[in-house]
């Protein structure tokens, strides 16, 4: 019990950390160039080669979805939504309510897990809302040179493997 209780509490320390250092990161990344912050997220993809979650890696990756929101679809995450979406990065179930951000949260685990070239998928309750948040964060990712794919029950099979890949 104790033991537990330590840490979570470590736990909840490193995420403020990793908070506070992707604010301060966004801070820089405001004054680049949407070329520029392309350029970043492909040298950032060029050093992801381990499962590891590697602190300084999620800050930076973060810092960059977080930018390209702002710029692309005019949300920047709120605190909460880094806490949940550091905590999304290492395995643990997070629980948010209707209107708490869930689709702006899980972008940032996408394009951190993207990166590593190995694909990173979200699974949805139904195929609206697939489509909707796969078609509301697009521009981010796209200004960042990550794709997005999306697959419905519809979905015909060369348009699936063309998603999936």
């Amino acid at each position: 019990m104790v033991w537990s209780s330590l840490s979570k509490l470590m736990r909840r320390v490193r995420y403020r950390r990793t908070v506070s250092a992707v604010r301060a990161r966004e801070a820089v990344l405001q004054s680049e160039s949407d070329s520029e912050l392309r350029r970043l997220s492909a040298a950032l993809r060029a050093e992801m080669q381990d499962d590891d979650v590697d602190p300084r890696r999620l800050c930076e990756a973060f810092a960059l979805m977080s930018e390209a929101c702002r710029r692309t679809v005019g949300l920047r995450p709120y605190d909460v939504q880094l806490l949940a979406a550091a905590a999304l990065c290492e395995k643990c179930v997070v629980e948010m309510q209707t209107g708490e951000g869930k689709t702006l949260t899980a972008g940032l685990p996408l394009y951190y897990f993207g990166l590593r070239g190995e694909g990173a998928w979200l699974a949805t309750s139904n195929d609206y809302l697939a489509e909707r948040d796969s078609a509301w964060l697009r521009p981010a990712f796209a200004l960042l040179g990550v794709s997005v794919g999306v697959v419905t029950a519809s979905s015909p099979p060369d348009r699936r493997r063309s998603a999936y890949h």
